[in-house]
């Protein structure tokens, strides 16, 4: 009973170890140059034994991808469930992607590759695909509290609830592209950081109604 407890934990030692190396070299590689002979070194289990737990690096690339999708999915559970009104909830989807790109930017740079053209074209259409349904999940839960606005009269009338989600999001990531930046050049970090809040509160006032 005891052999067998040892081995379970073995084989979650590994997975675990697969998946963190993996995670790291994405990060620092890209896709493209990332690969299942790197991430066998960097954890010191032979290529073989990496192929028992993971088919293939797009497998992998894909529960990265995944597994951080849902850990910003507990964060921003947690932070909306504490504002009370719509633009409170609005503020926290935006600051709480931010934060944790921040605090998680492994996660954040193998994300973005997705949207990179020539990345594309070296991952399956149904990968890709599972990723973007993830990302399109969390665009329209802020489309949701953006159109209750525009139904309370808080918010224009002519405001396209799905758009102004995008806009919100690409805006974050251009300012998270900065501040993972050692040295920005354009900016001081501690500007970066007051235009966190300050972009989102312009996007909330230009959305406002008259």
């Amino acid at each position: 009973m005891n052999q067998l407890s040892r081995r379970e934990q073995k084989k979650i030692d590994n997975r675990n170890a697969i998946f963190e190396a993996a995670e790291e070299l994405f990060s620092a590689r890209g896709f493209q140059g990332t690969t299942l002979e790197a991430i066998s070194e960097m954890t010191g289990l032979s290529k073989g034994t990496v192929y028992l737990y993971f088919k293939s690096k797009e497998e992998l690339y894909l529960m990265v991808c995944i597994k951080g999708l849902e850990g910003f999915r507990g964060e921003l559970a947690k932070n909306v469930k504490k504002k009370k009104s719509l633009e409170g909830k609005i503020k926290a989807i935006y600051l709480t992607f931010i934060e944790y790109s921040m605090r998680v930017p492994m996660v954040f740079r193998v994300v973005q590759d997705l949207f990179v053209e020539r990345f594309r074209q070296n991952i399956s259409e149904k990968t890709l695909n599972d990723i973007i349904a993830a990302i399109m999940e969390f665009l329209n839960y802020g489309s949701g509290f953006v159109q209750e606005g525009i139904d309370a009269g808080v918010f224009r009338k002519d405001l396209d609830p799905y758009a102004f989600s995008i806009l919100c999001w690409r805006i974050a990531a251009g300012l998270i592209e900065l501040a993972l930046l050692k040295d920005p050049k354009i900016v001081e970090h501690d500007s970066l950081e007051h235009m966190f809040d300050m972009s989102i509160d312009l996007l909330l006032q230009g959305a406002k109604s008259d």
